[in-house]
């Protein structure tokens, strides 16, 4: 295995990707923007529990929903992670910061169904995971 060379990858430089044509400049995912991801996956899976529990008694939603705020694994922070929901959000937290007015749907629109491996790939990339660092295992 070749030490990677690629600054981007080593650095916080943000990185230029065509997609579609089209040049992108991604930064680096950074801890606050991994904490927003966390904290919207939540609001995510409650938002799914409120809708599977809007026939129950308003009591059983409360004392449900009260409980799952409290608790909401990181196994379903990570679920939602390799949805095509939390996908696209990741990538828009990478984007925006060069783009400020690109939206999530613009985003969802730039990749195909079939490209979710590419779409985890670059996610990976973004936050440290898979890039060549010292979490690799030596040659």
């Amino acid at each position: 295995m070749t030490p990677d060379t690629d600054m981007s990858k080593m650095t916080s430089a943000p990185r230029d990707i065509v997609i579609k044509g089209e040049t992108f400049t991604f930064s680096n995912l950074n801890m606050q923007d991994l904490a927003r991801f966390e904290e919207w996956a939540k609001q995510q899976h409650i938002r799914t529990l409120k809708e599977a529990l809007r026939d129950e008694e308003p009591e059983v939603r409360a004392s449900v929903l009260a409980k799952v705020k409290l608790s909401v694994s990181s196994e379903e922070v990570a679920e939602i992670t390799g949805s095509y929901n939390g996908l696209i959000y990741l990538l828009w937290l990478a984007l925006k910061k060069n783009h400020k007015d690109i939206t999530r749907e613009q985003i969802g629109e730039l990749f195909d169904p079939t490209e979710i491996s590419e779409m985890d790939s670059l996610v990976d990339s973004l936050s440290g995971y898979g890039s060549g660092g010292s979490d690799d295992p030596p040659a």
